[in-house]
């Protein structure tokens, strides 16, 4: 399939974005670019992929419930790409679904463009039910701010007869022009539940152990040795709403905030993986969820759908709307340090 591509701009920033998928590809601020460039450089990238969308099932899919362990087999997902599903059961039927869901592989059809904004479109299909059987639309919405900022924003519509789970996720990755240790994570202006928590993967003699933290607002969070480096993954599990901050650190030890993304989602991943080798780019994902992951692998009856939603699950009721928000802005500051070091990604 050949690609296409739409671009969106203002008199500070660029947009590019992939209809295959709605992938944002390029997002340029002043000139410097953002976002990582694994898709444009698939042959020698950490990660193929720049920003995916995520629907219905944000993560993995999972390959066990109460009934025992699911099966695995390969699907092809388009023309010539094979990836690894889990097959589940649903009101009587065999489905199969691979990790974040089916939209990652869909062609979008643009629905409105002006200069600066966009809103992309996908409708349910004979592929798509195959993997999620329910009838939806799925809308990607972005906009460019006149200060450069980008507005990002999924809608999930059920057009069926039944509730409809209905988990979404941002998966953006984020350039990182300086040493991974240069950056830290700090959660400015943070509501959330008593309980929120960093869920970590940790080493326990030899073996891998989630350790978790209370989330404390102000508080600067390493992200080289734990995400960058070793290319794990941080879930914070609580937020009611946050700005996230990625700080870098200077030569002369004075921290400039970099990205600060605003979100009111509950869930938040941050991922990465390390280098293959000395060429390629450092990155790091800041990924805003509304729901946990492993949740498409519990639905096993419509009654099951209910009582996924009292766990916290996210579903939608027949002719209702969900929605993810979040806003992304670039510090001036960052990119003036970035010009006096010579190390403009242009």
């Amino acid at each position: 399939m050949d690609k296409q591509y739409i671009t969106l701009k203002n008199d500070k920033s660029e947009l590019v974005v992939d209809l295959l998928g709605a992938q944002i590809v390029s997002y340029k601020v002043d000139g410097v670019e953002i976002m990582y460039q694994g898709a444009s450089n698939p042959d020698n990238s950490k990660w193929k992929f720049s920003s995916k969308n995520l629907f219905p099932n944000p993560g993995p899919v999972g390959t066990s419930n109460e009934r025992g362990e699911l099966p695995t087999a390969m699907y092809e997902v388009r023309d010539g790409v094979t990836e690894k599903h889990v097959e589940y059961t649903h009101n009587g039927g065999i489905y199969h679904m691979g990790q974040h869901g089916p939209i990652q592989h869909k062609q979008f059809r643009v629905h409105g463009k002006t200069e600066d904004s966009c809103v992309l479109g996908v409708r349910a299909d004979d592929y798509t039910y195959n993997e999620y059987p329910y009838e939806f639309m799925y809308f990607v919405v972005l906009q460019l701010e006149k200060d450069g900022s980008l507005t990002y924003k999924t809608v999930a519509q059920n057009n069926d007869n039944k509730a409809m789970l209905a988990g979404m996720g941002w998966h953006p990755a984020f350039a990182l022009h300086k040493q991974p240790s240069k950056y830290k994570i700090v959660y400015k202006n943070l509501k959330a539940e008593p309980n929120a928590q960093i869920i970590r993967t940790v080493n326990v003699d030899g073996k891998p152990t989630k350790v978790s933290s209370p989330l404390l607002p102000d508080n600067e969070y390493e992200i080289d040795e734990g995400i960058v480096k070793a290319g794990k993954s941080e879930q914070i599990v609580g937020i009611k709403s946050a700005d996230v901050v990625l700080m870098y650190e200077n030569e002369d030890g004075e921290k400039i905030p970099y990205i600060t993304m605003h979100t009111e989602e509950p869930i938040l991943v941050l991922w990465s993986r390390p280098k293959d080798n000395d060429t390629q780019e450092d990155f790091l994902c800041i990924e805003p969820w509304n729901t946990t992951t492993r949740q498409i692998n519990n639905l096993t009856t419509q009654d099951k759908t209910r009582e996924l939603k009292k766990k916290g699950a996210v579903v939608i009721e027949p002719n209702e709307q969900s929605e993810l928000e979040v806003n992304v802005s670039i510090n001036p500051d960052y990119l003036k340090e970035l010009e006096l070091d010579n190390d403009l990604t242009v």
